[in-house]
């Protein structure tokens, strides 16, 4: 886990060094509101659709078509399971069951805008950075909580549809995958779709 700590600290230093060196260029800020899908085993700790969630955004051009940025975003999964009969080591309780994730994921991201003649502009991305989780499960008088670092990855397909030449609206779909271990699931995985405001700042 220090080991991958260590990497994702140069891969951010690399790429503030980069961002530091191309000193002109066009900059681009989003913000995003963000939805989820669990899939996979995730999704039997936590299956309801996810529509609480949001996404900052800055990239920057660093080539042709290309830009290199960070991003800040946080999901929130909730479920309220039906009233039923739990057992563990030690007993059984009969009780509704709440399960809930907090996923504050902070991304350096990769991203590649096709060339395009009209106002509608697909791209392509890569984010992958540190993210802190907490899992809560409730049932009864019983709350298990853990909270725990890891490294996740989240491709991503998306079109910028332009309003001018400032203002652009961003719709995206992504992937998501964090490596973590709790309870009912072996990994957090999902699926995104988000819509927000883009904003491309030519002035410097």
């Amino acid at each position: 886990m220090n080991q991958m700590i260590n990497n994702m600290k140069k891969l951010v230093l690399v790429s503030l060094s980069m961002m530091c060196f191309v000193s002109f260029g066009q900059r681009i800020y989003n913000f995003n509101y963000s939805t989820g899908m669990p899939i996979g085993t995730y999704s039997d700790y936590v299956s309801e659709y996810s529509w609480q969630g949001f996404e900052v955004g800055y990239q920057k051009d660093v080539g042709t078509n290309l830009t290199l940025g960070f991003s800040y975003r946080w999901q929130k999964f909730y479920e309220k399971k039906d009233r039923a009969t739990y057992e563990f080591e030690n007993g059984a309780i009969t009780s509704n069951l709440y399960t809930y994730s907090f996923i504050n994921n902070l991304n350096v991201t990769l991203n590649y805008y096709m060339d395009n003649a009209s106002r509608i502009t697909p791209y392509f991305s890569l984010a992958a950075g540190p993210a802190f989780v907490e899992n809560r499960l409730v049932i009864g008088f019983i709350d298990l909580d853990d909270s725990s670092w890891k490294i996740g990855m989240s491709p991503q397909v998306g079109v910028i549809m332009d309003i001018n030449d400032s203002f652009g609206i961003d719709l995206k779909c992504n992937y998501n995958y964090l490596p973590l271990q709790y309870q009912r699931f072996s990994s957090i995985q999902f699926v995104g779709a988000s819509i927000g405001l883009v904003w491309r700042d030519s002035s410097f």
